[in-house]
């Protein structure tokens, strides 16, 4: 993969152009209040710091020590838009790739480490989600379904023996080796802060895109909704991008709030050009990363 990192960058481009042409997304939202409208992007941009962080703090807890950040916010700027290709795991790989290729070592390492930080950003998600799932007092098996998910997720990432059962179970069945990757509880426990950062920005930068919409005031706990909805579109892992699986939560989950269901669907929509900004933020930065770290070299 590090071998054609490069084609791998364009081709994702591709796709997130036709993911968003066929699904009309790019729809200027009806802004009530600007005020919130600029916080809003601003939480999205510190929310793709934060992620770009939390995979740096993960390489150094893995061992990791001459990784350096700006190389992690470049590898996760250039693969951003690997999440619209079919399959959901190219940022994943993406990022793991150009960390490889940047310090010459072996890809299979880093991407253990990337699946892991996955693993902790979803266990993290569902957390913070499930405030929202309180606030809306949503039912229809969705607090039992957050709930199974978090704690499949904490035994993965806190119990080495459920996750060498797994490891034995995956080989069992597909007669091959899987590995789960793990970092120690107290390494996880260090680099928390980073995604709880991530995703608490995120969830308050929604607030904020919810609030310039709405005529009428919101209460803040309503942001919690994007996490559990962004958990899920992640999780979603047969369409594209999650593009329209993290759309209809949001929706849904608005009108459990309370929110007239027009508003609802137009918020949700606007969330997908709210996050686009961010995600092209943070691809933009990363490509003046990878140049500069060139220049260096």
């Amino acid at each position: 993969m590090k071998k054609w990192f490069k084609y791998f960058v364009y081709i994702s481009i591709l796709f997130l152009i036709i993911g968003l042409v066929k699904a009309d997304y790019l729809v200027i939202p009806d802004i009530k209040n600007f005020t919130f409208l600029f916080l809003s992007i601003l939480c999205v941009f510190a929310g793709f710091f934060f992620d770009s962080f939390a995979w740096y703090r993960t390489l150094r807890a893995g061992g990791y020590s001459m990784v350096k950040v700006c190389d992690c916010i470049a590898g996760m700027g250039l693969s951003i838009f690997g999440k619209y290709i079919p399959g959901k795991i190219w940022l994943i790989v993406g990022r793991s790739a150009y960390i490889a290729k940047r310090y010459d070592i072996p890809e299979k390492d880093t991407t253990a480490f990337s699946v892991n930080a996955q693993f902790i950003s979803l266990w993290v998600g569902l957390l913070c989600g499930s405030a929202g799932i309180f606030f809306t007092g949503a039912q229809k098996l969705i607090p039992e379904l957050t709930l199974a998910l978090w704690i499949l997720l904490t035994f993965l990432l806190f119990s080495r023996v459920f996750h060498n059962l797994v490891t034995a179970v995956v080989k069992k069945i597909f007669r091959r080796n899987l590995i789960i990757p793990s970092l120690s509880f107290k390494k996880v426990i260090k680099v928390l802060p980073w995604f709880f950062g991530n995703w608490l920005f995120w969830c308050l930068g929604f607030y904020f895109l919810t609030q310039s919409m709405s005529p009428e005031p919101i209460i803040v706990f309503t942001g919690f909704i994007f996490a559990l909805a962004g958990t899920m579109g992640v999780l979603a892992v047969i369409v594209p991008g999650g593009i329209g699986v993290r759309e209809g939560i949001l929706a849904g989950m608005l009108i459990l709030a309370g929110i007239d269901e027009k508003l609802a669907v137009s918020i949700s929509v606007a969330s997908r050009l709210w996050f686009l900004c961010g995600e092209l933020f943070l691809f933009i930065i990363g490509v003046f990363a990878d140049r500069k770290a060139r220049k260096i070299n």
